[in-house]
């Protein structure tokens, strides 16, 4: 019986930053795009002939399109995915965080107490983030494309590089991830069992690194 083998480098950039003091994450606001050097050295690291996808929202739709022109090249074909979107704070979408402790202080103090279990009324818990993107994930290790990606949200890149080192939701919190930071990991996957290797996390210099497959 023969066995399968893949390798998969993942690229994972957060959109660029959206200038606001409110709880935003399936809000669908506008992102500022006035770092065009960084956009510009993503667009020179990323390979624009992996499989490209993204959140569904404009943030980071856009961030992608222009990490692919910041060269003068043409933006490849790019994939969006609602699963791929940030958690879903309900309720609280669109209140600054004075206001939704306002609002309902019983949930907003669960919340700061187990920010990673505890749902806002009407939305999803991180937990809830982690299990929809790592099918998600689980479903694109099975893709042709060695280079995947990935121009989502800081808790969508969270739960990729904690499900991938094996960690509880309370702890993948624990990761820094800058809007337009750039964080890379190699999946090596034979007959249905797959491990991860992560290259590095949150990078934000202008010179970036180029890694082979």
């Amino acid at each position: 019986m023969h066995s399968t083998y893949s390798q998969k480098n993942w690229w994972l950039v957060r959109h660029a930053p959206v200038i606001t003091d409110i709880l935003y994450g399936h809000t669908d606001l506008p992102a500022d795009f006035s770092d065009t050097e960084r956009l510009a050295a993503l667009g020179r690291t990323l390979p624009a002939t992996g499989a490209i996808y993204s959140s569904d929202l404009q943030r980071c739709f856009q961030t992608a399109e222009l990490i692919f022109t910041s060269n003068g090249g043409e933006s490849p074909f790019i994939t969006k995915v609602a699963s791929l979107r940030e958690q879903h704070f309900g309720e609280w979408e669109g209140r600054k965080y004075e206001e939704t402790e306002a609002s309902s202080p019983s949930e907003y103090h669960s919340f700061w107490e187990e920010p990673a279990l505890t749902s806002p009324p009407g939305g999803e818990s991180f937990a809830n983030l982690v299990t929809r993107v790592a099918a998600q994930v689980d479903a694109m290790l099975s893709l042709d494309a060695a280079d995947i990606v990935m121009v989502v949200h800081a808790g969508t890149i969270r739960a990729i590089l904690g499900t991938a080192l094996g960690m509880t939701p309370a702890r993948m919190l624990s990761f820094a991830i800058a809007p337009l930071s750039l964080t890379h990991l190699r999946s090596f996957s034979r007959d249905g069992t797959t491990t991860w290797q992560v290259s590095f996390v949150n990078n934000q210099g202008h010179e970036l690194p180029t890694m082979g497959a």
